[in-house]
């Protein structure tokens, strides 16, 4: 798995942005703590810079390679190392600054809320900051041939394979987001600001938002896709826009299964809602496009498997596993067919792409139940 980290290491537009804002914000005064620190980049961009006091938290085993590096750079006298969940660790002190990135393409997945207020609450101090602290969340409606082709697998065939009709999976492939790092998306109106959220002040991730927008040039509508611009400090930012160079991070692609032609200044209306369960956290989304008087809908809760009514929860419903809970299960029974921990990586990168989940929190669930049972 450590090919994964190097790759992310190797993002040199990602780890120059957060150095150069460690470097203007951090001086000898501040503490910070980093959470998921995973080899401690950033916890040694703080500690080079002379920090009273700096935290790496990391709650994977990837946590040792991170110790080593600071040994093997002598910082290790300067980088405190707790392994553990934020969520379960305590600190000697308050922090004047968080350091956090562990975030999906579009920002917002499960349980990312309830990371942030508790670290907010027990880590900051009154006046202290996230590293970035402004998060500002976009959309786009796009055009991609070649992402619409992916998923329209076998649309040349109309989804009869075998003398048999998969349409029904067409249709469950339709109604999930993507994570957009290798296809291009080309923007077809003005990007829109859907959702502002400071760090260190607010709560509420999720979002409803409905807009007009005028078509910038002629294309086909094959889905939209958001993102989020960081903010370190009023004129020093980050971004996974698909404008921007491109980044590990990519973007999130939300399809439509029926393309739609459009013409420059033409009129559409689209809408995006991220729902989060009060039961499981869980975080659905629901997309529509409206234009020449056709509506067209996806909605996440229609690309599970089981029926929309048994995917609500319900006070006396049995409970269903999680996200985390579907990727430890397929994980176990992996190891249990006598897999290698690398092709289970591997295979967890292709099986739950789609799901709102990083891959470091993958990594981190695999890590773990490597360390518990092997």
């Amino acid at each position: 798995m450590i090919s994964n980290f190097r790759g992310l290491l190797n993002d040199t537009i990602r780890i120059n942005a957060f150095q150069r804002a460690i470097d203007e914000l951090i001086d000898n005064t501040q503490s910070v703590l980093e959470i998921g620190s995973a080899l401690g980049t950033y916890s040694f961009f703080a500690a080079r810079k002379n920090a009273k006091k700096v935290y790496a938290v990391e709650m994977d085993d990837i946590i040792y390679a991170g110790i080593a590096i600071a040994r093997k750079n002598r910082l290790d006298e300067k980088v405190h190392f707790i392994k553990g969940k934020s969520t379960e660790i305590t600190l000697e002190e308050k922090v004047d600054y968080i350091i956090m990135e562990d975030y999906s393409p579009f920002f917002i997945y499960e349980h990312l809320e309830e990371v942030i207020v508790d670290a907010r609450k027990r880590f900051l101090k009154q006046d202290g900051k996230f590293i970035p602290n402004k998060i500002l969340l976009k959309i786009v409606p796009v055009q991609s041939h070649s992402f619409h082709e992916e998923i329209n697998l076998w649309r040349r065939q109309k989804d009869t394979l075998y003398g048999i009709d998969w349409s029904y999976t067409t249709e469950l492939a339709f109604n999930r987001p993507y994570y957009a790092e290798l296809h291009k998306l080309v923007p077809l109106t003005d990007e829109s600001l859907i959702k502002t959220i400071n760090l260190s002040q607010d709560s509420g991730f999720p979002f409803s938002f409905s807009l007009e927008k005028k078509v910038l040039r002629d294309g086909i509508i094959h889905g939209l896709a958001g993102w989020w611009d960081s903010f370190f400090t009023e004129n020093q930012y980050f971004s996974n826009s698909p404008m921007e160079d491109s980044n590990t991070w990519g973007q999130m692609f939300f399809p439509f299964q029926y393309p739609v032609k459009v013409k420059k200044g033409e009129t559409i209306a689209f809408q995006i809602h991220a729902l989060e369960s009060k039961y499981t956290k869980n975080i659905d989304f629901k997309w529509t496009l409206e234009n020449n008087g056709t509506r067209q809908e996806q909605n996440t809760l229609k690309g599970g498997f089981l029926p929309i009514e048994n995917q609500i929860p319900k006070e006396k419903q049995t409970k269903r596993l999680n996200t985390k809970g579907q990727i430890t299960r397929f994980i176990l029974e992996k190891l249990e067919q006598g897999q290698s921990p690398e092709l289970i990586g591997i295979q967890l990168d292709e099986k739950y792409s789609t799901k709102i989940i990083t891959r470091d929190e993958k990594t981190r669930i695999l890590n773990n139940i490597l360390k518990k049972f092997i």
